[in-house]
């Protein structure tokens, strides 16, 4: 691991160096009028937002609605700022549980406490990747599965698929990545 720590340090500064801000604020008007202070000093195309529950007030709506007053106030600043806004969200865990590991599809209904996330976006783009096909053994006994000219990560050890399930202003689809996981 401490060999990676150049190559580690070298991206973080090429990242600063070329755009990148990152913060830890946790209340979201702070959180937006720091973004705002950004985008006036240096421009700004993409705010991207981990884990939305950071964002949550405490009181005792239920977390549909907490969640809701977030998404709604990220859309409205996209809107009127001309940023777009990416939200990472956490699948519900319910389709791991039917298989005990990670490798169902994830699909809109599945991210954890949806229905207010998949309500104000315009799209949800989920990824896959099918996780049995790291495993060098299950290849080895399914190999007359294996495909790695396949666009498809059910077939393609080296695939990851980006699936649009939802997008409000064109149409579904799925894409093929290549995935070096290294």
């Amino acid at each position: 691991q401490r060999q990676l720590f150049p190559q580690i340090a070298h991206l973080i500064s090429n990242l600063m160096n070329n755009g990148l801000y990152i913060t830890n604020e946790t209340d979201l008007n702070k959180l937006l009028a720091e973004v705002k202070s950004y985008k006036l000093k240096y421009g700004l195309d993409v705010l991207f937002v981990d884990y939305v529950n950071k964002y949550i007030k405490a009181n005792n709506r239920n977390l549909s609605e907490k969640i809701g007053e977030v998404t709604s106030t990220l859309k409205d600043f996209a809107l009127k700022e001309k940023v777009c806004v990416v939200l990472l969200a956490q699948a519900n865990r319910e389709s791991d549980k039917k298989s005990g590991e990670i490798v169902e599809k994830v699909n809109e209904g599945d991210i954890q406490d949806s229905a207010r996330i998949e309500q104000d976006c315009d799209q949800v783009i989920a990824l896959y990747r099918n996780k049995k096909l790291d495993n060098a053994e299950y290849r080895a006994v399914n190999e007359h599965e294996i495909d790695y000219n396949s666009k498809s990560a059910d077939k393609n050890p080296d695939c990851i698929n980006f699936t649009v399930v939802k997008n409000r202003h064109g149409k579904k689809n799925t894409l093929a990545f290549r995935w070096n996981g290294k």
